[in-house]
């Protein structure tokens, strides 16, 4: 970080951190498919959070990895990827109940997802 750079990124963080009345009225314009992920058991962005998101972002997904972390991602290295393949092959956006992963074979749903998926 530079000079330049930190008055900015603290400007960003104080604004981000500031009370607003109606805090997720901005995400219901955002019309990009969006690929939400966590972990079932993440403290540092709480579940509960990702489905917020999920729900106030229009064209959303949402995957709640079992008995993980924030790093559910490096938990599920195999089972992720598939799931962001099936997300960028157009897995959201098509108008189609999205609660379930389109590229699993047995279209689990939320905590089911990863279930016996774990790497080692």
């Amino acid at each position: 970080m530079n000079e330049k750079v930190a008055p900015a990124q603290l400007e960003a963080i104080v604004r981000w951190g500031a009370p607003r009345e109606k805090p997720f009225e901005y995400l219901k314009e955002i019309a990009q498919p969006a690929l939400v992920v966590n972990g079932g058991n993440d403290v540092i962005i709480y579940p509960v959070n990702s489905y917020i998101l999920q729900q106030e972002l229009p064209n959303a997904q949402l995957i709640l990895y079992p008995d993980s972390a924030h790093g559910s991602h490096h938990q599920y290295p195999n089972l992720f990827v598939r799931h962001v393949s099936a997300f960028l092959d157009g897995g959201v956006g098509d108008g189609q109940d999205n609660s379930t992963c389109r590229g699993h074979p047995h279209g689990q749903r939320g905590a089911d997802y990863g279930r016996n998926q774990r790497s080692n």
